[in-house]
């Protein structure tokens, strides 16, 4: 199954990646390195035996740059509620900052 991960290289999102790799998953994974780092990629790459795997470099809410990263991504494994997602994003941001 090909599978679209975003944060990819943080925390979580190399643990998910990793795991889905390693269970024969084809991945492709979209990241902006705010709080990562490429190397993250290059060692899931190499624990997971050098397997391939796709990557953009990019913010998810470039819309133009997601419709490309997840084109080729089957529609019937695709869930994302890009809207939503936003609209949670900035009331947490409001609610939880000093700004």
């Amino acid at each position: 199954m090909r599978i679209f991960v975003t944060g990819g290289a943080g925390y979580v999102g190399s643990h998910t990646a990793l795991a889905l790799l390693l269970a024969g998953h084809d991945i492709h994974v979209l990241d902006n390195y705010s709080n990562s780092s490429p190397e993250a990629l290059r060692r899931i790459a190499r624990l997971a035996g050098g397997r391939a795997f796709g990557q953009t470099e990019g913010d998810i809410r470039d819309e133009d740059l997601l419709a490309r990263a997840i084109s080729d991504v089957p529609t019937r494994v695709r869930r994302l509620d890009y809207p939503a997602f936003v609209e949670l994003t900035l009331r947490y941001a409001k609610v939880n900052s000093w700004l």
